[in-house]
Protein backbone atom coordinates (compact mmCIF):
# COMPACT_ATOMS: atom_id res chain seq x y z
CA UNK A 1 0.00 0.00 0.00
CA UNK A 2 0.67 3.41 -0.50
CA UNK A 3 1.79 5.31 2.92
CA UNK A 4 0.31 8.84 1.97
CA UNK A 5 1.62 9.53 5.39
CA UNK A 6 5.14 9.16 3.69
CA UNK A 7 5.57 11.68 1.17
CA UNK A 8 9.09 13.07 0.21
CA UNK A 9 10.03 15.67 -2.23
CA UNK A 10 12.83 14.94 -5.19
CA UNK A 11 16.43 15.59 -5.24
CA UNK A 12 15.43 18.97 -6.51
CA UNK A 13 12.41 19.88 -4.23
CA UNK A 14 9.90 20.44 -6.91
CA UNK A 15 8.10 17.30 -7.13
CA UNK A 16 6.42 14.83 -4.58
CA UNK A 17 6.67 11.24 -4.51
CA UNK A 18 5.20 7.90 -2.22
CA UNK A 19 6.08 4.68 -2.86
CA UNK A 20 4.11 1.02 -2.68
CA UNK A 21 6.03 -1.73 -2.58
CA UNK A 22 4.72 -4.50 -4.46
CA UNK A 23 5.59 -8.29 -4.68
CA UNK A 24 8.23 -8.23 -7.35
CA UNK A 25 8.65 -6.27 -10.49
CA UNK A 26 5.99 -7.64 -12.48
CA UNK A 27 3.18 -6.50 -9.91
CA UNK A 28 4.60 -3.26 -10.10
CA UNK A 29 4.68 -2.76 -14.31
CA UNK A 30 1.15 -4.48 -14.44
CA UNK A 31 -0.20 -1.65 -11.82
CA UNK A 32 1.81 0.93 -13.84
CA UNK A 33 0.17 0.08 -16.81
CA UNK A 34 -3.36 -0.41 -15.54
CA UNK A 35 -3.57 2.77 -13.74
CA UNK A 36 -1.12 5.34 -15.54
CA UNK A 37 -3.94 6.25 -18.46
CA UNK A 38 -6.59 6.84 -15.96
CA UNK A 39 -4.16 8.46 -13.66
CA UNK A 40 -3.77 11.25 -16.46
CA UNK A 41 -6.64 11.23 -16.98
CA UNK A 42 -7.55 12.90 -13.90
CA UNK A 43 -4.17 14.53 -12.95
CA UNK A 44 -2.52 15.17 -15.98
CA UNK A 45 0.90 16.61 -14.30
CA UNK A 46 0.92 13.03 -12.66
CA UNK A 47 3.61 10.39 -13.16
CA UNK A 48 2.98 7.05 -12.14
CA UNK A 49 6.34 4.41 -12.81
CA UNK A 50 7.70 0.85 -11.90
CA UNK A 51 11.20 0.96 -10.74
CA UNK A 52 12.29 -2.71 -9.64
CA UNK A 53 9.49 -3.47 -7.49
CA UNK A 54 8.36 -0.14 -6.48
CA UNK A 55 5.61 1.67 -7.67
CA UNK A 56 5.90 5.42 -7.73
CA UNK A 57 3.44 8.03 -7.62
CA UNK A 58 5.21 11.02 -8.61
CA UNK A 59 3.35 14.99 -8.93
CA UNK A 60 4.13 18.52 -8.47
CA UNK A 61 1.88 18.85 -5.59
CA UNK A 62 1.72 17.44 -2.60
CA UNK A 63 -1.41 17.43 -1.62
CA UNK A 64 -2.27 15.84 -5.30
CA UNK A 65 0.19 12.66 -4.57
CA UNK A 66 -1.69 12.15 -1.12
CA UNK A 67 -5.17 11.90 -2.87
CA UNK A 68 -3.75 9.98 -5.49
CA UNK A 69 -2.07 7.65 -2.95
CA UNK A 70 -5.64 7.25 -1.10
CA UNK A 71 -7.18 6.22 -4.58
CA UNK A 72 -4.89 3.82 -5.89
CA UNK A 73 -4.96 1.92 -2.29
CA UNK A 74 -8.19 1.98 -2.52
CA UNK A 75 -8.71 0.50 -6.33
CA UNK A 76 -5.83 -1.84 -5.54
CA UNK A 77 -6.98 -2.93 -2.40
CA UNK A 78 -10.76 -3.32 -4.29
CA UNK A 79 -9.36 -5.59 -6.99
CA UNK A 80 -7.21 -7.88 -4.83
Amino acid sequence: MFDPNDIYTDSTGVRFLCEYICKDSNEAEFLEASYLGPLRQKYFCAELYAKNKVLIIDTPDKQTTYDIAILLNNSISSKN
